[in-house]
């Protein structure tokens, strides 16, 4: 899983302020602005069946707060445009907060779920119970009349007490016309790491501030360098 990486929980201004310029490396640019909004472009290369390869350009922009050392994006709004002109159906990205490490003119970003205790807890360090999380999501459809879905996705994640049992239900805020979603699976938490199957496997390291918890997907971090 790579070595955890860690919160910060102080110097959020200066964190913020050291942050502010444009950041880049092969396939990203990311430019935070001093009132408090961002722009993140990215490339990305895909092929479809037999077709050439075919390129994306995505932008993502809205605003930005920093706190317990990790960025966290709001209004976030995606627009794309492909190489070819043609749309990818089924492509989807997400805004996940990202932990920040600033080394020199480096910057390390960490992807991050921020969860807030929905259920009471002896602890506020302890798993069990149900936790919201909230993040950004794009979706491409065929559908010409709708080719674009954008919604911010709140997850309900339940980890039971006296078992391994683990659920999810997401709830598209912004598309009342989709159904909510329960997905059920197991967990086993042995601290740091939690390691989630439901299908799938995720495994994160897992550490609490400010009556939160975070998730850092240290195997998803990234590297950029100060454009100057």
């Amino acid at each position: 899983m790579g070595t955890p990486t860690s919160l910060t929980t102080s110097s959020d201004e200066l964190l913020r302020q050291a942050l502010i310029g444009n950041w880049s490396n092969e396939y990203e640019r990311l430019s935070f602005q001093a009132d408090g909004t961002y722009e993140d472009t990215s490339i990305t290369v895909a092929q479809f069946g037999t077709e050439p390869k075919d390129t994306m350009i995505e932008v993502k922009s809205g605003a930005y707060s920093v706190e317990n050392g990790v960025v966290d994006y709001s209004n976030v709004r995606f627009a794309y445009r492909t190489a070819s002109g043609k749309p990818w159906p089924g492509f989807g990205d997400a805004s996940l907060p990202q932990l920040m490490h600033l080394i020199s003119d480096s910057l390390r970003l960490t992807p991050t779920d921020i969860l807030t205790r929905v259920t009471s807890a002896q602890s506020a360090t302890l798993i069990y119970g149900t936790w919201r999380s909230l993040e950004w999501r794009l979706m491409l459809r065929a559908d010409s009349l709708d080719p674009k879905w954008e919604s911010r996705l709140e997850i309900l994640h339940t980890f039971a007490k006296d078992s391994a049992s683990y659920s999810e239900t997401w709830h598209y805020l912004d598309l009342p016309q989709l159904p909510v979603a329960t997905y059920h699976g197991t967990y086993q938490y042995s601290p740091p790491n939690l390691q989630i199957c439901k299908g799938d496997t995720t495994l994160v390291h897992v550490t609490f501030a400010s009556s939160r918890m975070y998730w850092l997907h240290d195997d998803w971090s990234r590297m950029l360098v100060r454009i100057k």
